[in-house]
């Protein structure tokens, strides 16, 4: 993996918002498509169904999707050190997710309050890849 051209596709900008269909775009710019082919991206479990393995089986699902689909590499954002995230972090290393070495960077998203005030929500992120196994 081109390290240097990843952590290019995602230049230091303190302060500037950026999202993930941003980083996305740069990283198609910057020639990075085929690094990474698939993204996983916006997984969740409610509250009340954490810790029963559902996160597992559903990366694990998407990974078979992507690798029949001819996926070399996966990547994925996950928030930096929001504590809640643990979990996830934790969930991610433990399947073979590692730091793609681009640092941090802010990723959010908009949502509209009922009367069609836009709101951000933006914390800083970090980048992981796997290399699936083949099968």
């Amino acid at each position: 993996m081109d390290v240097a051209r990843l952590a290019s596709a995602f230049p230091k900008s303190p302060g500037t918002p950026q999202n993930r269909h941003v980083g996305r775009w740069r990283l198609q710019q910057a020639g990075l498509v085929r690094a990474i082919a698939a993204w996983l991206a916006d997984l969740f479990a409610v509250a009340g169904a954490r810790r029963r393995g559902i996160g597992r089986r559903l990366v694990e699902a998407a990974e078979m999707v992507a690798v029949s689909h001819g996926a070399s590499r996966l990547g994925l954002e996950v928030t930096a050190s929001n504590s809640q995230s643990e979990g996830a972090r934790l969930l991610y290393a433990g399947l073979g997710f590692v730091d793609a070495g681009v640092g941090e960077f802010v990723s959010g998203y908009s949502y509209w309050t009922p009367d069609g005030v836009e709101l951000r929500d933006e914390e800083p992120h970090t980048y992981l890849i796997k290399e699936p196994a083949a099968g």
